[in-house]
């Protein structure tokens, strides 16, 4: 089968194959598009087209690595090599006319038998609309849960556009209960299919070994994603475990770094709190290797990645009780779960495992079991081969 996906791939990893004028800034790392295109160009009966959207180059281009060929779109601010500023998203304002364009130009050329949708919170579902192709639309974040808790020129504008293309696509990749229930909430005909993201398998390959107490927190380094919490939860935790270092792993605006890091001297905790920046997932794993937990006190999650990749490890999770979170861990079996904006009862679950090795090891075996069925990458590629059998076969008995 020919399968066109519409994906934010990162256009880093085509290189040198691809060329690219200017280095895409913010380009997300979305490791599990990566994972799962490179366990679905394992298997023999998938002819996988990527068209994939970048500002970093000059002219649209083709090219093919790895048994994937990549359809790469100039989508940049007018006369620019550039992407669309906050406030300028004329992108979203035009409903991404230029993009849908370029992507019908494609999918006419490629013929396929299904589109696959990778998130709702571009205009790539848009584009899909636009075809005659069934499309299945995978919901990563929602955009409409996202723009209540932190505001945004963008999320008000890219709301409506996202209920738009739930309300109007068939078919839908699903990670939790919480994306199920915001499908269903505007779509009562939708047909989910259950497809979680695929983790590297270097995160299945190694065990955390929990021998010391580093705290570890993963992820872009925003108000949203609990890092204010995490820092006064610290600030008890050291009073109690004064031995125990706090690891942030990941990039944020200067400014709000420089506020941060200004608060921990504040609080005189600076010197049990290390800002690491961006780390490959080898990195990740490494730290893995060489920390008690993580923690991820999102105040809005769907899927989080970095809480799957603990999990894979084997690194117990002390998360926020929110979103989608709840369907990946179950409280006081796989994980544990806090209140979100609570750093008292945050601090409170982190010192508690600090001073239980065994209930550590216990949530953390629990987890990579869990991990291992949910998020590797080839029996994810099996349930997104089922899907589109599905689908396909429901799409014949229709036109026949």
């Amino acid at each position: 089968m020919r399968i066109a996906w519409l994906a934010p791939y990162p256009t880093r990893f085509l290189q040198p194959e691809l060329t690219i004028a200017r280095s895409p800034r913010g380009e997300h790392a979305a490791s599990w598009i990566v994972n799962l295109a490179t366990a679905l160009t394992k298997k023999e009966d998938i002819d996988l087209q990527m068209i994939v959207a970048s500002a970093g180059i000059r002219e649209n281009q083709t090219v093919t690595k790895d048994g994937t060929t990549y359809h790469v779109i100039r989508h940049t601010f007018p006369l620019t090599i550039r992407g669309f500023p906050e406030y300028m998203r004329l992108d979203v304002l035009t409903r991404y006319a230029s993009l849908r364009r370029q992507v019908r130009k494609v999918i006419r050329k490629l013929q396929p038998d299904l589109i696959h949708v990778h998130g709702t919170e571009y205009g790539y579902g848009l584009a899909a609309l636009d075809t005659n192709v069934p499309t299945i639309v995978s919901v990563q974040g929602v955009v409409n849960h996202l723009a209540q808790v932190s505001p945004s020129t963008f999320f008000r504008l890219q709301a409506p556009i996202e209920r738009h293309v739930i309300r109007t696509a068939k078919y839908f990749g699903s990670r939790t209960a919480w994306a199920n229930s915001f499908i269903r909430g505007l779509n009562n005909t939708a047909i989910i299919y259950d497809l979680p993201e695929a983790v590297n398998q270097l995160f299945f390959k190694k065990t955390a070994k929990q021998s010391n107490q580093h705290i570890l927190m993963v992820g872009s380094i925003m108000q949203r994603k609990g890092i204010e919490e995490a820092l006064d939860a610290m600030s008890v935790v050291f009073s109690v475990c004064p031995l125990s270092k706090f690891l942030v792993v990941g990039e944020g605006k200067p400014d709000y770094l420089q506020e941060l890091k200004q608060r921990t001297k504040s609080a005189g905790i600076e010197a049990n709190v290390e800002w690491l920046g961006f780390k490959s997932a080898e990195e990740v794993a490494a730290l893995h290797a060489v920390s008690a937990m993580l923690i991820h006190p999102s105040y809005i999650d769907n899927s989080p990645n970095s809480v799957a990749e603990a999990m894979a490890s084997g690194l117990p999770v002390i998360a926020s009780n929110i979103g989608g979170i709840p369907s990946m861990i179950e409280d006081g079996v796989t994980g544990l779960l806090v209140e979100p904006r609570n750093h008292c009862q945050l601090a409170e679950a982190v010192i508690t495992l600090l001073h239980n090795e065994a209930e550590r090891k216990r949530l953390a075996s629990r987890a990579k079991e869990v991990a291992f069925e949910r998020h590797l990458p080839s029996k994810v590629a099996e349930k997104t081969l089922s899907a589109y059998d599905d689908i396909i076969a429901k799409e014949k008995k229709v036109r026949s």
